[in-house]
């Protein structure tokens, strides 16, 4: 029994790291909401500054018609000033809208649709005056000047206004790099005094442990109290693991309720955290069970004989869909008959199935599996055409959990590579890999044949 005052130190320590937790949630959504904010209105910024642009280049494509018709009265030339004075009026609108709510500038504003009022009417007076045949008025009206005195001052407004906008943008860019910088810091922090905290838990902890193990080894003998605790231990694994995936099915399930009720009245954000919560579920689910699985093998195993090609042939039917869908050429020589469990079946389907999926885009995954033997031993080996693996991970893909790639890139637990080193181990064998990145895996593993029935 824990003694009381361990079990208050542990209650302190607990409600200590939810304390963090909560602020540590309270402050990334302030964090993320600030980012959002600054976001916005950089994109905001950035399509002012845009259809500023667009604007003076839509107004440039205006006057080079008006001067092509005036120079040669083809009116062929008219077709960019059209298009251009269609999208300068739609550019102008977009404008408008955009900085409706912008104090101040909306002098600047005004002054710019001034200017572009009074150069569209230049314009417009002019080829009025070319298709009149009033060749004089049209001379008369170039050499005032006026032309481009309105050009030069939309150029001036429009340079104004892009450089306010730019300044803007500038600040909310200082203050979105302020903000990662504070909020990294802090999480730092954080992490680092959730680290100390949970050590001092775990200290505790195993320190209660090993008092009550002392104690325990005191009343009982030794190899039965082991016995006991590698059963308890095994329920407590089965029944822990069990008892998760009932809340796990419950959070899935009310996440995909959530979303739907709520789907048409959210934004595009909180549509994707329900989309990771799901998946989130979901991974922990199969990591589960991948776990309940890895810990099964080597208990109750009975050994048969068991004919590899035929195996071989289950695994393919079973994952059939699998390889239709990336399109996998297997080949598979000829198999030997071997003395093994069941779980040579999870160990064929695991390489298998590793080798269709790190396959680069775009490439046809050939896959050829095959066997010698020695005087000892069943040599088995799966190549592939895939990604390959660089040689200083040859023994960390073994190892449960390790990953050398995103859940992104190539999804999985990070378990199978190590429930076939188990399966390997169980039947006496050993398992490794030749390979160099970008061109492809042969993953060898042995059977030993002293496997007895």
């Amino acid at each position: 029994m824990i003694s009381p005052k361990v079990k208050t130190r542990i209650i302190i320590i607990l409600c200590t790291i939810l304390l963090l937790l909560v602020s540590t949630m309270w402050y990334s959504i302030n964090s993320i909401d600030q980012l959002q904010k600054n976001l916005d209105t950089q994109i905001h910024t950035r399509t002012i500054i845009f259809n500023l642009k667009n604007n003076l280049t839509n107004l440039l494509n205006a006057e080079t018609g008006e001067r092509g018709f005036v120079i040669t009265g083809n009116e062929k030339y008219l077709e960019p000033y059209n298009r251009s004075i269609e999208e300068i009026l739609v550019t102008r609108n977009t404008l408008i809208e955009l900085t409706r709510n912008d104090k101040s500038i909306q002098p600047l504003m005004d002054s710019l649709n001034k200017y572009i009022d009074l150069k569209l009417n230049y314009i417009d007076n002019i080829i009025s005056l070319k298709r009149a045949g009033k060749e004089e008025e049209v001379k008369d009206l170039l050499t005032t000047g006026e032309g481009k005195f309105f050009m030069d001052k939309i150029r001036e407004y429009n340079l104004a206004l892009q450089e306010s906008k730019e300044m803007l943008f500038s600040e909310r860019k200082n203050i979105t790099y302020s903000s990662l910088k504070e909020s990294r810091t802090i999480f730092i922090r954080e992490g680092i005094l959730a680290i100390i905290i949970t050590i001092f838990l775990a200290i505790t902890i195993v320190s209660e442990l090993n008092r009550r193990m002392r104690t325990e080894a005191q009343l009982v003998i030794k190899n039965q109290e082991l016995e006991r605790k590698n059963n308890e231990i095994e329920q407590f694994a089965y029944i822990s693991a069990h008892d998760l995936q009932e809340p796990l099915r419950s959070i899935s399930n009310f996440s995909v309720l959530l979303k739907e009720k709520l789907q048409a009245n959210t934004d595009p954000g909180t549509n994707r955290y329900m989309d990771k919560i799901i998946a989130a579920a979901s991974r922990m689910s199969n990591l589960i069970n991948d776990l309940l699985e890895y810990s099964r093998l080597g208990k109750d195993m009975e050994r048969t004989k068991i004919n590899t090609a035929r195996l071989v042939d289950e695994v393919v039917h079973d994952i059939g869909i699998i390889i239709k869908e990336s399109g996998a050429k297997i080949t598979i020589e000829k198999l030997p008959v071997v003395v093994g469990h069941q779980s040579l079946k999870s160990l064929f389907q695991n390489l298998i199935t590793n080798s269709i999926k790190f396959t680069a885009k775009g490439t046809r995954p050939e896959i050829k599996i095959s066997s010698t033997q020695n005087q000892t031993e069943f040599v088995f080996s799966i190549s592939d055409n895939g990604i390959g693996i660089d040689p200083q991970y040859f023994e960390r893909i073994f190892t449960i959990f390790q990953r050398l790639h995103t859940r992104e890139d190539y999804p999985g637990t990070g378990i199978g590579l190590a429930q076939c080193k188990k399966i390997v181990e169980l039947h006496g064998g050993r398992i490794w890999v030749t390979s160099k990145p970008d061109n492809g895996s042969t993953f060898y593993f042995t059977i030993s044949k002293n496997q007895k029935l």
